[in-house]
């Protein structure tokens, strides 16, 4: 899943990854270190769990058919 945030009203949406996205630009989502506290604090309070590093290692596996050392 992706979390969308609409730039005019600012409500937090969360939107699939479809088949036909790109994998690389889906797997460069998933940084969120340039995501401010403020944001994040509103996906938390929405009860959107954030992915912590093992869900990165599946989500890349899953999309790339990455499989960790």
């Amino acid at each position: 899943m992706i979390i969308h945030r609409c730039t005019t009203c600012e409500k937090i949406n969360i939107n699939r990854i479809a088949g036909d996205d790109d994998a690389i630009k889906a797997q460069s989502l998933l940084d969120t270190s340039n995501v401010s506290t403020d944001i994040l604090t509103k996906i938390q309070e929405q009860k959107i769990r954030i992915l912590n590093n093992e869900d990165v290692q599946e989500v890349r596996k899953q999309l790339l058919g990455i499989n960790p050392a």
